[in-house]
């Protein structure tokens, strides 16, 4: 019986831990895309000024 509670509660912190990793996978990958495409914007710029 004890063992099936704290299973339960590592399970718990388990969940909510994965769910903040996961979290900060998502605000991780908006932030390089974002990062990408304001690279992408400022070598278009370059180039249109090039050209």
């Amino acid at each position: 019986m004890r063992d099936d509670e704290e299973l339960a509660s590592f399970k718990k912190v388990f969940e909510k831990k994965t769910c903040k990793v996961r979290a900060k996978q998502v605000i991780y990958l908006t932030v390089v895309r974002r990062e990408l495409e304001r690279q992408k914007n400022k070598f278009k710029k370059v180039l249109d000024k090039e050209l």
